[in-house]
């Protein structure tokens, strides 16, 4: 992506980078704001106003995503300094949870991974949808490419960024998942009426429920804040190459930042918060798979027709490596679909096939309108000094 550098990012660090990467993927903030809202309100006053009335629901999320957009218009570095924060708050109750558990499970060993599979499932099925879900927790590492010129120094800070998140990474998913196990709630539960922190109401205490709760509120809106903060970037160059009308482009006067395409990106989650996690999950992680094939095509082309061209980052190994790389993510892409058809049927197929199909309708519409055979703005020359 190539955009000027409006100075609001210079102070992003290695430390932003990493929650932004760990809170992105972490299976339980992937839920959104106002479904750790719920649980503090219900755990600590006993309302439960968000879960009976749809509409306060969605005025509740609306609002935070109103008050995360401003954020994002006051620039990266407000982004940054907010999600320092938010990991603070994060960190402490689930580490406290962890401890709990693993102090009550060796007091009363149990095999809280039994059974293997839920009943009447399959093996294959229960691995294949699960492996959605999974997928779904760790979109987005690309997403760090948009706002690549908005970071000082990204060659040195984003693979240190990637050493610091992928272990934290691992950790965060296994460690409150077997804490949960071990806390004696039947697993077909989960997801249900039982969530983070109904589990650590049960491994600690209605204390430790709420402050879970709270630090899944901070985490789910520090999620949110880094996702606007990457997402913001594409409708801003798909405006300076003319896919869209040409105010997308537009700076804020004080802050330099987007604030046009930030503000479009947070109607459109606005939107999009009216539907079902289940559902938007398995079509995110389909519509994002798409896009990643795609990815690891020009991948591979670029290596093919520009061998010579530099690159800061170089996977080794030659062609053969470029390729051994990419089709690994796109065999678990496939077995990942193959698996969830075979339990769920096609019938999910069906939203993201259409949203697939309206691809190619936007491409010519938007064309049509806005692009009107004018030349790109945005220069992607395969010379010497360009990055692939």
């Amino acid at each position: 992506m190539h955009s000027q550098r409006d100075g609001v990012g210079d102070d992003l660090h290695p430390g932003f980078l990493a929650f932004r990467v760990l809170d992105e993927f972490h299976d339980h903030h992937r839920a959104d704001p106002a479904d750790y809202s719920s649980s503090f309100l219900n755990l600590a006053f006993g309302v439960d106003l968000l879960d009976t009335s749809k509409l306060v629901r969605w005025l509740v999320a609306a609002t935070l995503i109103a008050v995360f957009a401003w954020v994002n218009i006051r620039g990266a570095k407000a982004v940054g300094d907010s999600s320092k924060v938010f990991a603070a708050m994060v960190f402490t109750p689930f580490i406290i949870m962890i401890v709990l558990a693993a102090v009550k499970w060796a007091a009363n060993p149990v095999p809280f991974w039994q059974p293997l599979t839920p009943p009447d499932t399959g093996l294959m099925g229960a691995f294949g949808l699960g492996l959605f879900i999974v997928m779904y927790n760790y979109l987005g590492w690309d997403g760090v490419s948009t706002i690549l010129e908005e970071i000082r120094n990204p060659l040195k800070v984003i693979p240190k960024a990637m050493l610091i998140a992928v272990p934290l990474v691992i950790l965060a998913y296994l460690l409150p998942v077997v804490a949960g196990l071990s806390a004696g709630v039947d697993y077909a539960r989960w997801g249900d009426s039982v969530n983070f922190p109904e589990l650590a109401r049960a491994i600690g205490g209605r204390w430790l429920g709420i402050w879970v709760a709270l630090g899944g509120m901070f985490c789910a809106m520090g999620l949110f804040n880094a996702m606007i903060l990457s997402n913001s970037r594409l409708p801003f160059v798909f405006a300076a190459d003319r896919y869209l009308p040409s105010r997308y482009v537009q700076r804020h006067p004080k802050y330099g930042t987007p604030y046009r395409a930030v503000i479009l990106s947070a109607v459109i989650y606005a939107l999009l918060v009216v539907g079902p996690f289940e559902t938007l999950a398995v079509t995110t992680v389909l519509l994002y798979g798409v896009s990643l094939i795609l990815q690891f095509v020009a991948l591979i082309v670029l290596r093919v027709k520009a061998p010579d061209m530099p690159r800061p980052f170089r996977i080794p190994g030659g062609l053969l490596g470029v390729i051994v790389v990419a089709l690994l993510p796109v065999s678990i892409i496939v077995l990942a679909v193959r698996g969830t058809v075979l339990e769920e049927g096609a019938t999910f197929l069906m939203l993201a096939g259409l949203l697939l199909a309206s691809a190619p309708v936007a491409f010519v519409v938007l064309s049509a309108l806005f692009k009107r055979g004018q030349a790109d703005t945005l220069s992607h020359e395969l010379t010497s000094g360009s990055h692939d």
